[in-house]
């Protein structure tokens, strides 16, 4: 029964995203990596958008799921790029 549930709250979650975020949003919602209706795959993680183009690059994320397990040290990698070119941008317009 618990399964069941975990697997309609999770259809019913994605369904509802595009109300909240919008194709001009800068964030994004991840399905954590893990069997339907599992715990783990219940849960979302929120992404900036260019953050979440990386690691979907990377081969971390199809569509809006991760594919492979990840890390919190991993997600924070890909999030440090995003400021390291923003501090290069800044170096060349000064």
């Amino acid at each position: 029964k618990d399964f069941n549930q975990r697997v309609v709250d999770q259809k019913t979650f994605e369904a509802n995203q595009p109300g909240y975020f919008g194709p001009f949003s800068r964030e994004v919602l991840i399905q954590n990596y893990g069997e339907q209706g599992s715990v783990e795959a219940s849960q979302f993680t929120l992404l900036n958008s260019p953050q979440a183009m990386r690691l979907k690059k990377a081969g971390y994320i199809e569509g809006k799921k991760f594919i492979k397990p990840i890390d919190q040290e991993t997600i924070d990698k890909y999030a440090e790029e995003d400021s390291n070119l923003l501090g290069k941008i800044g170096g060349v317009i000064l």
